[in-house]
């Protein structure tokens, strides 16, 4: 019966490993999509890898806050999946040669000031516009 019982907990433990991993967030892997982004392009497949098991994925439903304005910033986001709507004063204050929509789509990324300034605040709202899936870096 112990035997038993301490193989389930090992079942258990890598059934939890495995919902982490940064491979099963879709039927592409994360190393691929980050190849699809501009950014990462020019990395190689281990670089890759490595990158991608700093990211956390994060769902949100349609009309699901991801942030507030003014809220301190924290988190590089990649869109993996579906859309973000960002608003505030501070896209209102644009002018349209500047910024032309506020939607953003797969493969874009937003949030990075969070990474280079501890203190930033976000100078926007970012709400999912449909079922959305994030990468974070935190």
């Amino acid at each position: 019966m112990r035997e038993w019982h301490s193989g389930k907990k090992r079942l258990s433990v890598l059934k939890a490993l495995w919902q982490i991993s940064p491979f099963i967030t879709s039927k592409h892997s994360v190393p691929k999509f980050l190849r699809e982004t501009k950014i990462f392009n020019r990395l190689n497949d281990l670089e890759l890898l490595i990158f991608s098991k700093f990211l956390h994925v994060r769902k949100y439903q349609i009309g699901e806050k991801i942030f507030d304005e003014g809220e301190v910033a924290v988190g590089w986001y990649f869109i993996l999946k579906g859309s973000v709507e960002i608003k505030g004063k501070y896209i209102e204050s644009l002018s349209n040669r500047e910024f032309s929509s506020n939607v953003l789509e797969r493969l874009v990324t937003f949030g990075e000031a969070a990474l280079v300034d501890e203190q930033a605040l976000r100078e926007f709202s970012c709400i999912a516009r449909d079922e959305t899936t994030l990468l974070g870096l935190y």
